[in-house]
């Protein structure tokens, strides 16, 4: 069988062994693969409202080439960085790690023929920053993991008054090939190596064509005329609402490692369809619902694996109402220790979750060893965490702090979210019968993109929410990023919490070489993962695994899911 639990996953090699950056010439391509969405993209311009969309980044993913980019080893058990459009790694050009240089192959093309250089690579980041169009990527230059000099200023000119020119930002063309990025901090390789990608190329002749008047909107991405690929694929026919075909493209730089000839994206309202039409084979893809996890039990089609499937209590502390309950610690703890994880995992058939950092992140990036595997002596199993006579003690000292003798806490919930409304409902009654009445859980139902955008902390509405249920999507190969969103710096902020110590630990962490320094990232990463259980800032529910089937005419790269990499789509072949 093709299972594959991710908790299960044999140790990893990943990304120490970077593999060389030549290539080969172009190999013919066969074979379809049709595949769905079940929401058409409303934009291929990742930098724009609608560009986070999980459509758009299924399309976009397969459409864009950054300088670098991941590949599965021989194997089939592990992935490694390779060069996309960059010549060779990154160099740096001094001694703190602040000064890095790209160089760039030569030769390289948009799908339609265009030369693409380093000039396109300028102009893109300045795009990106733009302070009339305020495109949503700006997040990036803000970000501790690379923050590239005066960018995020030049970005926020518009609103401070405080005027920067483009010249001042740290990124400058050397020549027509080579790019400098400079840091205002000195970064690590690795850190290079993804900001590479982050940003991406726009093609300048189509993105402004779209340009308004007052360069606040281009239409770049939302048709096949109005948008230009660089990656595996280039876009061949775009019905909205309908289809979107994917085709291999010729002038991609690595297109001897592409060996299918096109993707054809169907438009499928629910996943209950899907599944109708990979019977029907009509599709060579789709994602099971849980419900219908026993009927496939035996399919040797099913593959399993954890991706962003640990499930949280977001709790939002700075909420001022019943005087700021929710701001307790021992409020928090109340709310921990009243959760029977096992219960719920038994319920829907998932896992008991009892650590911040889900399972599937890499600790060890030399040996792919994930985080929660090395040993530690901070955190509690599913029985230990599940405590009644505790949490009520916990629920009386919060109510003493606060001078309150009952509250009512709402629990916000998608209207889409099957798992999550399950949880939810148990988490409710549960609280109900264990608090003996003295706390109230309500449920408020919202359409699910309402109910992503509330459950953020809103310094003018502080009230938006009180808790609930969502996860988080950091990277899966550096640990290090699971723990950007509760840095007091993190914008949007998560959360009103801010914890000096946690934010010292995440700068000295940021600081490391990823596969140098494994030992002391972990340590680190351990100290801030026991500050955030410790304090209650999130709190851990529980892990489902995602299992899906592909047709037996489909073959993966990979022998399993690997952790930062996924099943690798992009390489499969078809019969």
């Amino acid at each position: 069988m093709r299972k594959v639990f991710a908790l299960l996953l044999a140790l990893v090699m990943v990304a120490a062994a970077f593999a060389g950056c030549g290539g080969k010439k172009p190999v013919e391509a066969s074979g379809v693969f049709r595949t769905y969405f079940t929401a058409f993209p409303p934009t291929l311009n990742t930098w724009r409202p609608g560009g986070g969309d999980t459509s758009t980044g299924k399309i976009t993913g397969l459409v864009k080439a950054g300088f670098y980019t991941d590949e599965p080893t021989e194997d089939g058990e592990g992935w490694r960085w390779v060069c996309e459009l960059a010549e060779d790694f990154p160099q740096k050009m001094d001694e703190e790690g602040k000064v890095w240089r790209i160089k760039l192959k030569k030769g390289l093309k948009w799908a339609n023929g265009e030369d693409l250089d380093a000039n396109d690579y300028i102009y893109s980041i300045k795009q990106a920053i733009d302070p009339v169009q305020l495109n949503s990527v700006s997040g990036l230059f803000n970000s501790a993991q690379l923050k590239l000099v005066k960018a995020y200023d030049y970005y926020m000119q518009g609103s401070t008054g405080v005027p920067v020119s483009f010249d001042e930002v740290g990124v400058k063309k050397i020549d027509d090939y080579t790019i400098e990025l400079t840091a205002e901090q000195g970064v690590a390789q690795i850190n290079v190596l993804r900001f590479g990608g982050g940003v991406g190329f726009v093609n300048e002749t189509v993105y402004e064509a779209g340009m308004s008047e007052d360069r606040s909107f281009t239409d770049y991405g939302t048709a096949i005329d109005k948008y230009v690929c660089n990656g595996p694929f280039m876009i061949t026919e775009w019905i909205p609402d309908a289809k979107i075909t994917l085709e291999k493209n010729p002038y991609y730089v690595l297109a001897d490692k592409i060996h299918i000839k096109s993707i054809e994206f169907s438009l499928v309202p629910n996943s209950q369809t899907a599944i109708e039409l990979f019977q029907q084979d009509k599709l060579d893809y789709c994602a099971l619902l849980y419900t219908d996890w026993e009927s496939f039990e035996d399919d040797p089609r099913v593959y399993e694996y954890f991706n962003d499937s640990l499930m949280y209590m977001m709790i939002n502390v700075g909420n001022p109402s019943q005087n700021n309950l929710l701001g307790s610690l021992d409020f928090r703890k109340a709310l921990y220790y009243g959760i029977d994880r096992n219960s719920i995992a038994e319920a829907i058939g998932v896992y008991p979750a009892t650590r911040y950092v889900r399972r599937s992140v890499i600790g060890d990036s030399n040996t792919g060893e994930s985080f929660v595997s090395i040993p530690q002596d901070y955190v509690k199993t599913p029985e230990e965490s599940y405590d009644v006579p505790l949490a009520n003690q916990y629920l009386m000292k919060a109510y003493e702090e606060k001078g309150l003798e009952s509250a009512t806490e709402q629990i916000l919930l998608s209207e889409t979210a099957t798992h999550i409304k399950a949880v939810t409902e148990i988490l409710q009654k549960h609280y109900n019968d264990i608090f003996n009445g003295k706390l109230t859980v309500t449920i408020r139902q919202l359409p699910p993109t309402q109910a992503q955008t509330l459950r953020r902390w809103h310094e003018d509405d502080p009230t938006s929410f009180d808790i609930a249920l969502g996860s988080l999507l950091p990277s899966s190969t550096d640990v290090r990023d699971s723990f950007k969103y509760y840095i007091s710096s993190y914008n949007p902020p998560r959360s009103k919490w801010s914890n000096p110590e946690f934010d010292k630990l995440y700068a000295e962490v940021q600081g490391l070489d990823l596969y140098n320094d494994t030992e002391e990232i972990v340590s680190k990463c351990q100290q801030m993962e026991k500050i955030l259980l410790d304090e209650v800032v999130i709190n851990p529910v529980y892990e489902r695994p995602e299992k899906v089937l592909y047709s037996e005419h489909v073959h993966l790269p990979v022998e399993h899911y690997v952790i930062g990499f996924g099943f690798g789509e992009r390489f499969m072949t078809i019969d």
